[in-house]
């Protein structure tokens, strides 16, 4: 059971990981593509102040983190109703190993908690 909890703590660890938004980074740093369909957006970015930047870079970090959020949400109603299994390297993840949901494992990691002792 050991290596099933680290693999699902991977797994968990490695959505962390992905939760970053390169559009939060773009319009904190206010530079985005000046091209094509960006190139209103660029324009905007452009005019607004950094503060108005932070403030916009911070929703679209939220709209980022809630969409995963929300699937893993649906992903361990699913598992829940022994209707999906996610499997990592041929083993099956374990569901809920510290009594806990996907999503609010993801949640505590994304806000820097430490996982449990197991």
């Amino acid at each position: 059971m050991t290596d099933q909890i680290e693999r699902y703590k991977s797994f968990i660890d490695a959505l962390v990981s992905l939760s970053s938004s390169v559009y939060a980074r773009r319009m904190r740093q206010g530079q985005w593509p000046s091209t094509g369909e960006d190139a209103a957006m660029s324009r905007l970015v452009s005019r607004l102040p950094s503060e108005d930047r932070e403030l916009l870079a911070t929703a679209l970090e939220e709209a980022r983190t809630g969409g995963m959020h929300d699937m893993l949400a649906y992903f361990q109603e699913q598992m829940d109703r022994k209707k999906l299994a996610v499997h990592i390297e041929g083993s099956e993840l374990p569901n809920s190993p510290f009594g806990t949901e996907l999503f609010y494992d993801f949640v505590c990691r994304l806000k820097g908690d430490e996982w449990p002792k197991s």
